[in-house]
């Protein structure tokens, strides 16, 4: 019986399913697979993002465990299950890092100045409309000049937050807010 062809692959250990996935098995990915589909599930519970699907979540667990797969040596005295955890892991860790960098104020939530004006000052829906456009404009320049950190900051600060409140909120000191606020307006002058 040859377990390359995908007969009782079941009795094989993790590193040598490893080895036969990287030879292209796919019925020995299909078998560390339904070992590991646990790990994975938990996993992908712990880092689960608002608005993604858990079968979305799933597959990038079973990317990262392919990647496992493909890198794994047992030669490093690491067991395949926890070095295969940290691969998922870490695909994870990335995608949610993603996420939060493109995390932003939707465009119709923004509300122009003249809008909150009283009616005998209110501009016809043309003007309203390119001043949301131009807010939307200005948001992005902004999230482009300054990173997660800085602009986490610039919106305690906007919001009225004072230094403390800023540093409690994003678990900073509060010297290091007072330095992220003299980042942002030095990226926000030029």
């Amino acid at each position: 019986m040859c377990p390359a062809n995908g007969n009782d692959l079941s009795q094989l250990d993790d590193a040598l399913l490893c080895s036969l996935v990287r030879n292209g098995s796919e019925p020995a990915f299909e078998e560390i697979t339904h070992r590991y589909k646990g790990l994975i599930r938990s996993i992908s519970k712990e880092y689960s993002y608002p608005g993604f699907d858990v079968n979305d979540f799933m597959q990038l667990g079973l990317m990262g465990l392919f990647s496992a797969c493909k890198t794994y040596s047992s030669d490093n005295n690491t067991s395949f299950k926890n070095f295969a955890a940290v691969c998922i892991r870490r695909r994870y860790i990335s995608l949610v890092r993603t996420l939060w960098n493109q995390k932003s104020i939707p465009s119709d939530a923004l509300v122009s100045l003249e809008a909150l004006e009283s009616s005998e000052n209110a501009q016809s829906p043309e003007a309203l409309l390119l001043d949301k456009e131009a807010d939307g404009q200005f948001l992005e320049l902004v999230k482009s000049r300054l990173s997660y950190m800085e602009l986490c900051t610039l919106k305690g600060y906007v919001s009225g937050m004072s230094y403390s409140e800023i540093a409690q909120s994003t678990g900073l000191d509060v010297k290091a807010v007072d330095n992220a606020l003299q980042r942002v307006r030095k990226k926000l002058i030029k």
